[in-house]
C-alpha cells in the first residue's frame, strides 16, 4: 500500500490550502487519546482476573510494561519502517516477533510467583505435575492474550492507513478534477469564446444584418465548447439546447419541421452532456429537409427510471442509412455513453420503411 505519510508530507499535487495543515493540534490529541486508552486498558487489567493470574502487583506491572513496550515496538519498526514502506513480509516477521518477544518476556516475568504459591506440601510427583500443568497453562493464556492484543492493534492500524489512504485518493481525485474542469473552461475561453467572439463581432461589423442569427449560432458554440467533458450537467440543460439547436438548424432550411414533444413531467436529475447534437445534426444532414420530411424528436420521461430520447426523420428516394467509417460522431457519442453508463445505456436504429428512428434510452 503507498506510504499514506509521505504522501501527507510531500503531496505537492494538493493545493495550498490542503497542503498546509496544522501538526501539532493533531498530534497531542492523538497523544492524549492514547493515554486515556492506556489508562482504560490498565484498570481493566487490575480488574480482571481473566486477564492474569500473577497474584502479585509488582509483576502485573512489569507484564503491562512489557505489553505496552512490545506494542509501540511494533508500531515504530513494524508499522511505521515496513507496512508503510510496502514491505509486507517484513511487516509480519517483526509482528510475529514482537509478539513472541513479548510472550516469552512476560512468562519469565511471572512465572517463578505464580509456582511460588503452589503448595510445597503436596507429594513431590503431583507437585511436578501441577507446576507443569502451570507452566503450559500460563504459556498458553499469555500467548493468546498477547496474540490478540497484537492483532487487534495491528488492524487497527491497517485499517486507519486504509481510511487516510482513500482520503488523499479522494482529496487527489477532486483537485485533479477541479483543475482539468478550470483547464477545460481556460481552453474554451482561449480557443472558443473569445477567439470566436472576436471573428463573429468582425464579421457582425461588416454584417449588421445578421446578427441575431450570428448571436444564437455562437451561443450553440460556446455551450458546446463548455460542456464538452464527460461532467454530467441537468436534463433541462439538454432538452433547452436540443430546442435551440433544432429551431436554429429549422432556420437554416426553412421547408424542414421538426415536431418536438415531451412526454411527463421532466425529473430533476442530472446526464451526460450534449448526447442530442450528433443525433439531430445526423436528422438535417442525412434526413429529408425539404417538404414531407416528418422529422421530430420526443422526449419520454413516463418511465422514473430512464429517460428516452426518440429522432425520428426520413430518407430520400433510393438512399440507404449507414454508419460510415469516416463518421465519427455517433462512434464518440457511443464511446462516452459506455464509458459514463455501461450497458445501461442503449442507442437503438430502426429503420422502419423510409425512416430511420433512433432511441437513446439513458438510465435515472
Amino acid at each position: 500500500m503507498k506510504d499514506v505519510k509521505t504522501n501527507l508530507k510531500k503531496n505537492s499535487f494538493l493545493p495550498i490550502s490542503m497542503r498546509h495543515k496544522p501538526i501539532l493540534p493533531t498530534l497531542y490529541a492523538g497523544i492524549i487519546v492514547q493515554l486515556v486508552a492506556w489508562f482504560v486498558f490498565y484498570v481493566a487489567w487490575h480488574e480482571s482476573f481473566a486477564w492474569r493470574d500473577f497474584s502479585s502487583p509488582s509483576d502485573e506491572n512489569v507484564a503491562f510494561g512489557i505489553v505496552v513496550i512490545g506494542i509501540y515496538c511494533f508500531y515504530f519498526v513494524s508499522y511505521r519502517r515496513f507496512y508503510l514502506e510496502r514491505k509486507p513480509v517484513r511487516f509480519f516477521g517483526f509482528a510475529v516477533l514482537f509478539c513472541l518477544l513479548s510472550v516469552v518476556s512476560e512468562y519469565y516475568c511471572v512465572i517463578d510467583t505464580i509456582i511460588s504459591h503452589i503448595p510445597g506440601s503436596v507429594p513431590i510427583e503431583e507437585y511436578l505435575d501441577v507446576v507443569s500443568y502451570t507452566k503450559k497453562d500460563t504459556i498458553v493464556s499469555i500467548f493468546f492474550r498477547d496474540l490478540a492484543l497484537f492483532s487487534i492493534v495491528g488492524f487497527g492500524l491497517i485499517f486507519r492507513d486504509a481510511l487516510k489512504y482513500v482520503k488523499v485518493q479522494k482529496e487527489e481525485l477532486a483537485y485533479w478534477r477541479e483543475r482539468h474542469s478550470f483547464q477545460n473552461e481556460i481552453e474554451g475561453h482561449r480557443r472558443h469564446e473569445h477567439f470566436a467572439g472576436n471573428l463573429f463581432n468582425a464579421y457582425l461589423a461588416a454584417h449588421p444584418g445578421e446578427q441575431q442569427d450570428l448571436a444564437e449560432c455562437l451561443y450553440l458554440y460556446n455551450f458546446s465548447a463548455r460542456n464538452n467533458t464527460q461532467a454530467f450537467y441537468p436534463l433541462r440543460q439538454e432538452v433547452d439546447f436540443a430546442k435551440r439547436l433544432i429551431a436554429f438548424y429549422e432556420k437554416l432550411y426553412p421547408e424542414a419541421v421538426v415536431y418536438c414533444q415531451e412526454k411527463g413531467d421532466m425529473p430533476a436529475v442530472y446526464i451526460l452532456p450534449l448526447v442530442t447534437e450528433s443525433l439531430i445534426g445526423n436528422m438535417f444532414k442525412h434526413g429529408v429537409t425539404g417538404q414531407g420530411g416528418c422529422m421530430s424528436v420526443c422526449f419520454d420521461y413516463t418511465n422514473p427510471d430512464e429517460v428516452k430520447m426518440q429522432f425520428r426523420n426520413k430518407v430520400g428516394p433510393g438512399r440507404v442509412f449507414a454508419r460510415r467509417s469516416g463518421a465519427r460522431g455517433l462512434d464518440v457519442l457511443s464511446r462516452r455513453l459506455d464509458l459514463a453508463y455501461g450497458k445501461d445505456a442503449v442507442l437503438q436504429w430502426d429503420f422502419p420503411g423510409d425512416e430511420v428512428v433512433a432511441t437513446l434510452t439513458i438510465p435515472v
